[in-house]
């Protein structure tokens, strides 16, 4: 049949012109190539998509493994700070808490074709919600208040690793879809290369059919022209490169052009395939778990991931070199379990099992592995390869059986603590028996006690009416004895007159002279030191009367309370008193005094008859030192803010240890040598710090100093302080006081006591 057509076109073919022949020949490489660019524009596209779907799924899997590390090292860090109390151990929990979300929905995004995978993920969703908060729960109940004594409940671990197992083995069917996924498009992606290679090898194979035809027909410079275009063709199916295309611009021109570009496209693709491949390599070797691969007929491995070097130290040529080399570096108590799940995979044709065992490390030391087991099988069913996916648990593993060995050390402690109550218990069921017998006696010393202190406030209610008729005496006569020791006052002075004019007539007289002398002698001598006598015991009898009006007036004296700052008012003693620091060469210090409740000038007294004292007493053998301060004043719960605590130091001649108990009393002088004075300053500091609602005391060490201590209301407090005349806050007088009533001290019905308040100020006496 094809003979007999190509008789009958011979002759037509014969009768067409050389331009329709060209036309002809020419036509049929054109043709050829056109199929080879459409073929290989469809096989590129074609493989595109196929790279893009590989690549696709890789991602895919990349972000499922990331989701398995994530959710794992969460549950170990939460473990680890369980048993070790240490927030290090958290920071994989909190990285999972921040990062889960956006990894699940990154991989929502990335399946949303496959609703297989969607509804698998919507359940590794929840189930991941679910280990988040139980392992939340389970940090909260390592964080309580007795970290020591705490321990996780066995519900929330049980919970937690029920729910992980649950997540793992949706992880573990995502990945298994992946893996069909990524095989069957990884095929698809080889089929559409050698249909492409297969393209253009047919493409070139018609370009060479209408070469020959056009040696045929055409002179040897078209033979050569088409000859140069079967060998770029020849060198494009074996992946050479092209020679340069035939010279000109005619069809074969053009078709030489073709052919190169088509190289160029093929050399993209290769490209592209190796960086394909690069990446998938480097994912392995970058990723946490070791893939292991092994021919099952010819028992020998075939793939290990390069990361085998990272995680046990050892290259993958030597892993690949050994057979026997898993066999010999499993630890001998782990060979025998691992060969019982290995047999049961065979045997019962599950698609994988988890194996747990320790794998030796080259510096000598076993490490604990996870290990995910399946077979690889033929075309018939039957088994020809292994493949490994394991992980490294060590930290995991020990964190585990810390805290088992924990928790059975909680739990001996229990027991013996338990053994420890019940002793206390016992011993607290005595107790209590005593306690109610003493409790019986405690309430009968409790009805005396009443007794004792109604007895006692009957005490106190007499003395404080005799020491208001004492007071009231010694006013009286004070008083009393004012009149006439103010005329023998007068009467002194009138014989010291008196005496002028006797001497100055026994001097003009008409005496005799042994008369003369004899009278001037008595006036000079006797009479005028009998004068001086009695004017010295006028002053100290006034003295003496002036104090005792002074300490009874100080019982009867009307305070006018108010929030008074003491530092203006001790800066005002300190610098009245200058000539006397100046005079015996002392220093005093002043440090910050809180403010006190009370009356200024009978505050202003206080302090100057302690700073005056401190300064009379002071030893002459020495530099002398005074020193006044104050702070909070000491109470049963610590420092109490309503009353404040001052004193007066000085480095002086001190009081001997059988005084101090005398050193308040009335007329006691210690040092009368030292300065002059009646011994009523400090009876009447006291008596005005008792009407404050403050108590006095003394230390003193013999020859060394003496310390004086004051404790003073800080805040209305008594019987004195009215709250209704409390000033405005920040309402001060010029001496740094705040204002309550707003009248000077005075004593109740009598005028000019405030003076003599003020000048014992000047005249302090111990």
């Amino acid at each position: 049949m094809p003979r007999a057509v190509a008789r009958r076109a011979r002759p037509t073919w014969a009768d067409l012109p050389l331009r329709a022949k060209g036309l002809v020949v020419v036509a049929i490489p054109l043709v050829a190539l056109l199929v080879a660019a459409l073929s290989s524009s469809l096989v590129r596209r074609q493989a595109d998509d196929a790279d893009a779907w590989v690549a696709h799924t890789l991602e895919v899997r990349g972000e499922l493994q990331r989701t398995a590390t994530l959710l794992v090292d969460a549950e170990t860090g939460v473990r680890g700070y369980a048993l070790t109390g240490r927030e290090e151990f958290l920071a994989p929990y909190r990285q999972t808490q921040a990062e889960l979300p956006d990894n699940l929905a990154r991989l929502g995004r990335l399946i949303e074709d496959n609703p297989a995978q969607v509804a698998r993920l919507r359940r590794l969703e929840a189930l991941s919600a679910r280990e988040l908060a139980e392992l939340d729960a389970l940090r909260a109940s390592a964080a309580g208040p007795d970290r020591a004594a705490a321990r996780p409940p066995e519900g929330l671990l049980l919970s937690g690793e029920a729910t992980m197992g649950a997540a793992r083995a949706e992880l573990a069917g995502m990945q298994a879809e992946e893996e069909r996924l990524l095989v069957e498009r990884t095929a698809h992606a080889a089929r559409v290369r050698m249909w492409g290679i297969a393209a253009v090898a047919g493409s070139a194979a018609a370009g060479l059919l209408g070469g020959l035809l056009a040696t045929l027909l055409f002179t040897a410079g078209v033979a050569r022209r088409v000859g140069q275009l079967e060998d770029n063709a020849g060198r494009l199916a074996g992946r050479l490169p092209l020679l340069p295309p035939p010279a000109g611009r005619d069809e074969l021109g053009r078709l030489g052009q073709g052919l190169e570009a088509a190289g160029a496209l093929l050399g993209e693709w290769e490209r592209e395939l190796g960086e394909a491949r690069a990446f998938l390599e480097y994912l392995i070797a970058t990723g946490p778990g070791l893939i292991y691969r092994a021919d099952l007929r010819a028992l020998r491995p075939t793939y290990v991931s390069p990361n085998v070097e990272r995680l046990l130290g050892y290259t993958p040529a030597e892993v690949l070199a050994d057979p026997q080399f898993w066999t010999e570096r499993v630890h001998p108590d782990d060979r025998e379990p691992a060969r019982v799940e290995l047999t049961r995979l065979m045997a019962d044709g599950a698609s994988q099992v988890e194996v747990q065992q320790r794998l030796l490390h080259r510096d000598g030391r076993y490490r604990w592995f996870s290990s995910i087991v399946s077979l690889e099988r033929d075309g018939a069913g039957e088994v020809v390869g292994l493949l490994a996916y394991g992980r490294d648990v060590t930290e995991r593993r020990e964190a585990e059986e810390a805290l088992r060995r924990a928790n059975e050390e909680l739990e001996r402690r229990v027991a013996e603590r338990t053994a420890d109550l019940s002793g206390a218990n016992e011993q607290l069921a005595r107790r209590q028996g005593e306690l109610e017998r003493l409790n019986r006696a405690l309430l009968g010393q409790a009805r005396e006690m009443a007794d004792q202190a109604a007895a006692l406030a009957e005490m106190n209610r007499a003395l404080a009416q005799k020491n208001d008729e004492n007071e009231m005496f010694v006013y009286s006569v004070s008083h009393d004895l004012r009149s006439p020791l103010v005329n023998l006052q007068g009467f002194s002075q009138e014989l010291a007159l008196v005496g002028q004019d006797l001497r100055a007539l026994l001097a003009e007289g008409d005496v005799p002279p042994a008369t003369q002398r004899r009278g001037l002698a008595l006036v000079d001598e006797e009479m005028a030191t009998a004068i001086r006598f009695i004017q010295a015991g006028v002053t100290r009898l006034s003295a003496i009367i002036d104090a005792l009006l002074r300490l009874s007036r100080a019982g009867r004296v009307e305070y006018q309370w108010r929030r008074v700052d003491l530092n203006p008012v001790v800066a005002r003693i300190v610098d009245a008193m200058r000539e006397t620091i100046a005079a015996r060469g002392a220093r005093v210090t002043v440090h910050d005094l809180p403010p006190a409740w009370g009356d200024p000038t009978a505050l202003e007294q206080v302090f100057a008859n302690l700073i005056g004292n401190a300064l009379n007493y002071l030893d002459p053998r020495r530099p002398g030192r005074v020193e006044v301060g104050g702070a909070p004043a000491a109470s049963a719960d610590g420092a109490d803010p309503g009353r404040h605590t001052y004193y007066v130091r000085d480095n002086g001649l001190g009081i001997p240890a059988h005084a101090r108990a005398k050193v308040f009393q009335a007329f006691q002088r210690l040092h009368p040598d030292a300065a002059r004075g009646e011994g009523l300053g400090l009876a009447l500091v006291r008596r005005v710090v008792e009407r404050h609602g403050g108590t006095i005391r003394v230390e003193s060490t013999e020859g060394e100093g003496s310390t004086f201590w004051v404790d003073l209301p800080g805040e209305p407090v008594g019987q004195d302080a009215d709250p209704e005349a409390v000033g405005q806050p920040g309402e001060q007088d010029a001496d740094g006081s705040v204002p309550v009533a707003g009248q000077p001290a005075r004593e109740a019905g009598e005028e000019g006591a405030s003076d003599d308040v003020g000048r014992a100020v000047g005249h302090p006496a111990r």
